[in-house]
């Protein structure tokens, strides 16, 4: 999804002329913005509630071995994608972040 909203129609175009894969144009009036925030509200949301399930785990465990095998793969995977994102240490640690992250985006919310 790419913004089209003032010169974002060109770059769709090249975008699409240069064969990317999946790219759609949108106009980012306000309901579709509210759609897009209201999603990654949910999914934050979604997120916050698995990963508060497990974090007693992560904390308590002290070591990315049995936190993985406490999650689901894909979960995993995400954190670990986090992880290098981020440069943390470790997962631990990029599960506090994005638990603190999410509790202040509630808090904002």
């Amino acid at each position: 999804m790419v913004d089209k909203t003032g010169i974002g129609d060109a770059v769709v175009d090249e975008m699409q002329y240069t064969n990317i894969p999946n790219v759609e144009g949108v106009f980012l009036t306000e309901p579709v913005k509210e759609d897009i925030l209201n999603h990654l509200k949910f999914v934050a949301r979604a997120l916050f509630f698995r990963l508060s399930i497990v974090v007693g785990v992560v904390v308590l465990a002290g070591g990315d071995s049995v936190f993985h095998q406490s999650v689901s793969g894909e979960l995993y995977e995400w954190l670990l994608k986090e992880q290098k994102r981020r440069g943390a240490d470790s997962i631990q640690k990029t599960v506090r972040q994005v638990l603190q992250e999410v509790k202040e985006a509630r808090k904002d919310g």
